[in-house]
């Protein structure tokens, strides 16, 4: 029988190439000139709410009593909620209102904490959109890895910790690499020369790198923030803290809904389609499978995921989708990219210094 951390390894890598994926599709390739993309920020919406009750139901399983682990499927289900359900065994939903109320909503200090990097994963998750519907998955995938680079110097920044020179090296390579695949997104990458020119006209590669850049600054900024206020806040479990971060998402999510809805002159779910919905299952799943990957994937696992996720998204780009040809800028960028997140991944944890962090709250 598979291990959790086995089973995180291919629910990560499933879910994260699923994502960009089904994301790119619906946003840009089936995207008939007559339509109206749907919005963005309602898929947010939705998605947030779907993550929100997903981490409440760990909130209650967690303070389950025993419990038991009986098939494969179960462990599944481990990786995704943490634990699995013992209905005989488990708390009921009133008791588990009781402790949600008393520990976040009564909690008003520490979950003010949260309240920015709740922005930041909004804006995140938002840009995603934007970027997916002007850059094809492939190159998005690669260049999100710069989100490593972003979190080091957050690392550096909120929680004092010290980079070697072999970090600096990994962090250098990844940029170099990310560089060159978006050199060779100014070049031709679609199989058909016809059907490139009608697909780039519905794609504006600088808004997509601004926007992969903004959500990686956003990524790695609200990722170390969180993991501060893990260690130093007065409540330090995981589901605690998702459910105070998930609270503030879905009001900022709210937000957007609102100001879309002054922005659009048609309705708030136009454009939405099945594979939409897809999407929006999609999205709430990858945050709670990253959610389980923090619990009991390591580095290594985290490295193999985002690797096999770049070449699946590469792959379905070129043979199924049409909108990459993959160049030998691309190759290469590809492999540096890959390359530095093992070796970066495979390092020893940066240690903290001696000194004060530089950004405190």
């Amino acid at each position: 029988m598979l291990g959790p951390k086995c089973i995180c390894l291919v629910a990560l890598t499933i879910v994260t190439s699923s994502m960009v994926i089904l994301t790119r599709y619906s946003r840009s390739v089936i995207r008939d000139e007559s339509d109206e993309r749907y919005s963005a920020a309602v898929a947010v919406f939705f998605t947030e709410i779907l993550k929100f009750f997903a981490f409440f139901l760990v909130l209650f399983v967690s303070t389950s009593g025993e419990l038991r682990y009986i098939s494969i499927v179960h462990e599944f289900f481990t990786c995704v909620s943490s634990f699995i359900i013992d209905f005989r065994a488990g708390l009921s939903w009133v008791e588990s209102a009781n402790i949600f109320k008393r520990e976040i909503l009564q909690e008003r200090g520490e979950t003010a904490k949260l309240a920015i990097p709740g922005a930041c994963y909004t804006l995140q998750n938002n840009l995603l959109y934007v970027a997916l519907t002007n850059l094809n998955a492939g190159i998005y995938s690669v260049t999100a890895e710069l989100k490593i680079l972003t979190t080091a110097v957050f690392s550096i920044l909120l929680l004092n910790r010290r980079l070697k020179f072999a970090h600096w090296i990994c962090l250098l390579v990844l940029t170099v690499g990310v560089s060159l695949v978006q050199y060779s997104s100014h070049e031709e990458n679609c199989l058909d020369p016809a059907d490139c020119s009608a697909k780039n006209a519905q794609m504006n590669q600088s808004l997509g790198l601004v926007s992969v850049l903004v959500a990686c600054v956003m990524s790695g900024f609200a990722g170390t923030y969180f993991e501060r206020a893990l260690k130093h806040g007065s409540n330090s479990r995981l589901s605690v803290r998702s459910m105070q971060l998930g609270l503030w998402s879905l009001l900022f999510a709210a937000f957007g809904v609102g100001v879309e809805s002054c922005r659009r002159s048609s309705s708030l779910l136009a454009g939405f389609a099945p594979l939409t919905w897809a999407v929006v299952f999609i999205q709430a799943v990858n945050g709670v499978t990253v959610a389980a990957t923090m619990k009991y994937a390591d580095n290594i696992l985290k490295c193999f995921a985002t690797a096999i996720s770049i070449i699946l998204s590469s792959f379905v780009s070129f043979y199924v989708l049409g909108d990459l040809h993959p160049s030998s800028l691309f190759l290469l960028g590809s492999i540096l990219v890959i390359s530095s997140t093992f070796s970066y991944g495979n390092l020893k944890k940066p240690a903290s210094s001696r000194f004060s962090p530089v950004l405190k709250f």
